[in-house]
Order: C-alpha cells, then sequence, then structure tokens
C-alpha cells in the first residue's frame, strides 16, 4: 500500500485533525490491541449509517471502513500506526461484508445501493465516496468473495488516491481500475455525461444521464427503461441546456382550451386536495431515512395546511391529513405526536364547532373519527369548550362528545359541578345521565344536594324518564331531601304509582318532617 509520494507537500490540516495525529503518533502499548480512531467530527458529521438487513449493515460497516483508511492518508503520515488499525478494520469488516455473498454496489451521487437498499450515504461532495466515483465515471462495482487482500488494498489504494487529492495528475477512478487489472472485483463505467435519449426537460434540473459504457456499449438507466441512466440532484453540475432559437416577442393567442385547463388547474376547490398530496409527499421523505428532510423542515407546511383547512371548515380533508400524520406517527411518535395534538387542542375544535352547519343535532362522524385518531385525553378541551359556546347547536354536539368520556370521568364531572358555573354542571349531568341511562337515577341520588336551580332541573328531567319504572326504596328517601319542591313531587308520584306497602312509613316519615317547616299543596297532595 502506497502512501504520499516522497518529496509530496503535506496537505495542511485544521486543528482538530493536528490534535488527532498528534494522539495517533504515539505507539499503542502491548497491554492493549489498538481501536480505529476517531475521526474528527467534521469529516464523520456527513456519513450516516443506514441499512437495515443484517447483510446491508455489514456492507455498511465496510464501506464505512473503507472510506475512514481511503481518508486516514489526508491526515496521518503513512508510516503512523493509526494507518495500521484502519487497514485491520478495513479488511475485518470487509471480510464479515464478503461472507454474505458478491457485494454488487450501484453507485448514485452520494450512495451506494446493493439490492435495493442503501448500504452508504454521503452528501458531502468534498469526502463523499460515492461522489467521487460516480464523478468519474464508475456505475457499477463488483465484489466477489474470492477477493485476496492484494486485490482489496489495491482497490483502497486506487480509492485513497482519487479521495485525498493528493496525486491530482494521476488518471481517473475508472482508468486506474482498468489498469489494476482485477481478478475477483469488476466494474462498470461510463465515458462521461452526455445527455440520455430519455431525457425529459420538464425534470427541472433531475436530468438522467447516460453515456457508453467502458466498452463501448450503450448508456442505460432506470430513466426511460435504459439500464445505467442516472437521475442526478437539482444542483448537480450538468450540460448546458441548448438554447431556443430566439424569436421576436409578440403577444400569442390562447386558446379556449388552454383557457380553461389553466382554469381548472387554479381551481379553489382542487387545493385541499393538492394541499394533502403535498404533506403526504414530505412526510415521506421526512420517514425516508437516506433523505436529509427531518420534522423541522416540513412542520411550518403542516401547519399553515390545517390552518387552511380549519377557516374552510373543511372536515374531509382535515381527517385525511390526520390519517397520514397518524400513520407517520406509528413510526416516529416522538416527532409526530405532539403535532398530532395540535388538531384537537382548544382552539382548532372550536373552529372546527363554528364550521359545523347550525341546524346538525348529531356529532358529525369526521369530527368523532379526528377525536378517536388523535390520542390523548379531550375531557378538558371539551369542558373548556362548554364554558364560552353559547349557540345550542355547538352545545348540544360538544354534550355529546363528552357523554362519549362520561363514564371513565365520571368522578372529575361530579367535582366539577361543584365549581363550575351551574349552567355548564347541568350540561355535563346531562351528558353523564345519557352516557348512563341504566345508572342515571344513581347518579341524580349523587347530586340531589346540589341546591343550584339548573342542576335540579336536571335531577327533574332524568326522574321524568324513569315513569312507570319501579324506583328503589333508598334511591326514594335521598331524592326526597331535594331543595327542588319539584323534584319531591315527582319522586312522591313514582312512589304512588310504583311503590310498595313498605314506602308507606318512609312517605309518613317525610310529611311529619317537612311539616315542621312547611310543606306545598302540590307536595301534601302527592304525599296523600
Amino acid at each position: 500500500m502506497s502512501g504520499p509520494e516522497p518529496g509530496a507537500r503535506e496537505p495542511e490540516v485544521s486543528e482538530g485533525e493536528a490534535r488527532e495525529l498528534e494522539a495517533h503518533d504515539r505507539e499503542p502499548s502491548e497491554a492493549s490491541p489498538p481501536e480505529v480512531p476517531a475521526e474528527p467530527d467534521e469529516f464523520a458529521s456527513a456519513e450516516k449509517r443506514v441499512a437495515r438487513s443484517t447483510e446491508g449493515m455489514a456492507v455498511n460497516d465496510a464501506l464505512m471502513a473503507a472510506s475512514r483508511a481511503a481518508r486516514s492518508f489526508l491526515i496521518y503520515d503513512h508510516n503512523n500506526a493509526a494507518i495500521r488499525t484502519f487497514l485491520a478494520d478495513y479488511r475485518e469488516k470487509m471480510t464479515d461484508a464478503l461472507a454474505f455473498g458478491p457485494m454488487e454496489l450501484e453507485i448514485r451521487p452520494f450512495e451506494f445501493v446493493m439490492d435495493g437498499e442503501v448500504v452508504y450515504l454521503n452528501r458531502d461532495r468534498e469526502r463523499s465516496l460515492a461522489f467521487r466515483l460516480f464523478r468519474d465515471g464508475v456505475r457499477r462495482l463488483l465484489i466477489d468473495p474470492k477477493v485476496s487482500w492484494e486485490e482489496e488494498l489495491k482497490l483502497l489504494e486506487i480509492l485513497s488516491i482519487r479521495f485525498t487529492g493528493i496525486r491530482q495528475q494521476e488518471d481517473d477512478v475508472v482508468t486506474l481500475l482498468w489498469k489494476a487489472g482485477f481478478d475477483h472485483i469488476d466494474l462498470r463505467a461510463v465515458e462521461g455525461f452526455i445527455l440520455d435519449e430519455s431525457y425529459d426537460e420538464t425534470l427541472h434540473g433531475q436530468a438522467a444521464f447516460g453515456g457508453a459504457e467502458g466498452e463501448g456499449e450503450g448508456g442505460s438507466g432506470p430513466a426511460g427503461g435504459v439500464e445505467g441512466a442516472v437521475r442526478c440532484p437539482r444542483d448537480f453540475d450538468q450540460p448546458i441546456p441548448k438554447l431556443m432559437k430566439p424569436r421576436p416577442l409578440a403577444q400569442q393567442p390562447i386558446s379556449r382550451e388552454d383557457q380553461e385547463r389553466l382554469r381548472a388547474d387554479m381551481a379553489t376547490k382542487l387545493l385541499p386536495g393538492q394541499c394533502i398530496d403535498l404533506v403526504q409527499e414530505m412526510l415521506e421523505l421526512v420517514l425516508d431515512d437516506v433523505d436529509p428532510t427531518v420534522i423541522h423542515d416540513v412542520q411550518h407546511l403542516i401547519d399553515e395546511v390545517r390552518e387552511f383547512l380549519l377557516t374552510e371548515g373543511n372536515l374531509h380533508d382535515l381527517l385525511g391529513m390526520v390519517r397520514s400524520l397518524q400513520n407517520a406517527s406509528a413510526v416516529d411518535p416522538e416527532n409526530f405526536g405532539p403535532i398530532l395534538l395540535r388538531f384537537t387542542d382548544y382552539r382548532s375544535l372550536r373552529r372546527v364547532l363554528h364550521s359545523v352547519s347550525r341546524g346538525t343535532t348529531l356529532v358529525p362522524p369526521e369530527l368523532q373519527e379526528l377525536l378517536t385518531l388523535v390520542p390523548g385525553d379531550h375531557f378538558q378541551a371539551l369542558v373548556d369548550l362548554l364554558e364560552v359556546e353559547r349557540a345550542s347547536a355547538s352545545r348540544r354536539i360538544i354534550r355529546q362528545l363528552i357523554e362519549g368520556l362520561a363514564e371513565e370521568r365520571l368522578e372529575d364531572i361530579l367535582t366539577l359541578l361543584l365549581t363550575l358555573d351551574p349552567e355548564i354542571g347541568s350540561d355535563l349531568l346531562r351528558a353523564a345521565a345519557g352516557a348512563m341511562k341504566d345508572r342515571a337515577v344513581g347518579l341524580a341520588v349523587r347530586v340531589v344536594d346540589n341546591a343550584s336551580p339548573p342542576i335540579q332541573t336536571e335531577v327533574y328531567t332524568i326522574l321524568t324518564r324513569q315513569r312507570g319504572k319501579p324506583l328503589a326504596l333508598e334511591h326514594c328517601v335521598q331524592l326526597l331531601r331535594s331543595p327542588s319542591e319539584r323534584v319531591r313531587v315527582e319522586v312522591l308520584e313514582q312512589m304512588g304509582v310504583t311503590g310498595g306497602s313498605g314506602f308507606f312509613a318512609r312517605v309518613v316519615q317525610h310529611v311529619r318532617a317537612r311539616g315542621r317547616s312547611g310543606i306545598g299543596r302540590n307536595e301534601a297532595v302527592a304525599a296523600g
């Protein structure tokens, strides 16, 4: 393995690289075997660990080891012990990777792909091993498991020459690889960057490039079904486009068909669907392990689309957006969970309620599904809405939503009855009674001592729904303590209709107790 040429000027190194060099100039002690030296942060930051399969991770480790070993000649003297450590790591990782079988790599501008799986990724042009090979025309690299260490070492030597840039007078990688005459390493390359026949100018910079193979065969690639062509990044150096022939400026008439098509493209009714499609595409990029897009890059887009749909009162598309985010949250709950919660917070729910038609008597199915899809406890937000909403339709819908949560939040509702405005409390009691119809009388008993007229009115409503049904004696005794005469009269009348002889003594006891403080005519008639 050859290092820099004798007499060549050593490249300048940063302060961090100098510290690494100083640390590894000292020979490791015999007591502890040498470990792979840590790279300076600026070298390693752009290189990511990718791949998910066992074989893919092994190949990823081998390629990263090769990249580190090739870069090591940039910061270490060729006699330094660190170089030997990098080489040992490279040899070990290559052996592990080739144990799975041949390593056939497709070379892309910043990636190595094997069997459809990205096994190497580095988007830094100055330090990406993939970019160096792709720039010189290499499109595929095949390493056979029978490859010898001498061939692996020769391959690393070629990579290091192009990687470090120390020998700029050398041939490109393709030429060096052909000259090496490998027996168990093969490559496919293109002669240069030429436009493929399938090039589509509408790709706006995402042109597909192909060209002649190293052995004279036609270039090919995925664009247009031609194998070997590559879709390049937008900022990639591309051929200068052909200029159109100059023409004088003049107004051109637009046909009626083109006008209608343009109007259809700009139609407002299409905008929500287009927004949802855009959000879905961006979420796919965020969840892509090899794409640099992160949640912070698209969060403002999600917020804007959510506000737009809420303003339009478009529950259907809002629900579609929540479904997409819910799927993303299943993969990455830490980042997407808080975003989902913003769809059902107090502010969002209030805007949804205002978009519901005033004549609506039932909860819209989309709103019910929205609360089901978004995790979390929505009870407090609904109670807060009940305190501020005055429209009867909105209050009706809120009560129905609370009704679905009332059974599990019953104790909270009973506590709130003591602190909230009586009107709000009566709505909560009605929601709880609607959720627990078979236990509604027991619920009325628990709040019968509340002197608030709205609460007593709701207790009376619960009792009227029980007419014709027998009431338990213990419930009747407790309900007769109600501060509302109307409630007491209702209980006495139902006792007279459905109660047995055992109720008589309780009625007499009640009349005597009420007689000391005064009993109204209606109540006396009912008791009689």
